[in-house]
This record gives structure tokens, sequence and C-alpha cells, in this order.
């Protein structure tokens, strides 16, 4: 064997170790970066979801406590009476101004999650328009603001459930890690 055909076979040995090496450094690069990626967008669904949770949250801090003075024993929370005067009537209709400006930025983020989160948030959203609307027609009679109370009481119990589904969806994605 010549200097030559060494130097050819010598040649190709280092150009083919030299491209599996470069072949196996871009397939490492690539799942560095696919992994990457994936965190990246696990950290993009985790914020959408706080966005929907800290709106869920604002919906239920809006407006007036709950009035237990009259509650006994056993009742039902359903028979628990959130008061209206005017001042809370007031607050409660500015209170609630900022998460509704915000009602179909957070359908957005929730269509792109499970269905029971969309479903979740669309019932939401859709008594908080009702609400407000309640709100705005509140003439200040004993019947009205009875209803007016039970609507808030349903309203925070949809809101505690989008919070519900939210979270159930940020735990499923920590298992995936």
């Amino acid at each position: 064997m010549t200097n030559i055909e060494v130097g050819l076979i010598v040649g190709i040995a280092v150009s083919v170790f030299v491209t599996v090496k470069s072949f196996r450094q871009t397939k490492a690069i690539q799942r560095k970066l696919q992994s990457i990626e994936r965190i990246k967008e696990r950290e993009e669904k985790n914020r959408l979801l706080d966005e929907i949770i800290g709106w869920a949250n604002a919906v239920i801090d809006c407006g007036p406590v709950l009035d237990t003075t009259e509650q006994t024993g056993d009742e039902l929370a359903i028979d628990q009476v959130y008061t209206y005067d005017v001042h809370t009537l007031a607050i409660t209709r500015h209170e609630l101004l900022a998460p509704k400006q915000r009602v179909e930025d957070i359908r957005d983020i929730a269509s792109n999650f499970r269905q029971e989160l969309k479903s979740a948030v669309r019932m939401a959203t859709s008594l908080l328009e009702q609400h407000l609307r309640m709100l705005n027609e509140f003439s200040g009679d004993e019947v009205t603001a009875h209803q007016l109370g039970m609507h808030r009481y349903i309203l925070i119990e949809v809101a505690k459930h989008v919070i519900e589904e939210a979270a159930r969806i940020k735990l499923r994605e920590m298992h995936k890690m």
C-alpha cells in the first residue's frame, strides 16, 4: 500500500469519524432544544392558567361578603344571603368592571385547554355578564336583592370550579415533568 492510499484511507476514516461525531452532537443539541421548547410550553401554559385563576379570584373577591348573621346550624349554603345596599352596589359594579373587561381574553385563553375548563370559563363569564346586568337593573327591592344575592352565590361557586379545573390541569402538567 502506498503512502497516498494510506493517506486516503486515513482521510476517509477521519471524515467518517467527524461526520458521525457531528451527527451525534447535532442530535444531542436537537434533544436539548426540544426539551427547552417543552419547558417553555409548560411555562406558557402555567402562566395562562395563572391568568385564569387570577381572573376567577378577582370575580370571587368582588362584591359583598357573605352575611351569616341569620344562619343557623345546618342550613345549606344556598340559603345564605349576600346583602346589597346602595354603597355595596356601587362598589361591586366598579370592582366587577376589571374582570368583565377581560372576559374575551379569558375565553380565548381557556379555548387552548380541556373542555371542562372551557365550559367552566364560559359559564363563569356568562354569569358575570348576567350579574352585572342585574346590578345595573337593581332597584333596591328585597326580592331583587335576594335574587342578586343568590346569583352572586352561584357566580362564586362557578368561579371556584374554574379555579379547580385550572388547578387540575396545572397538577397534570407538573406530573408530566
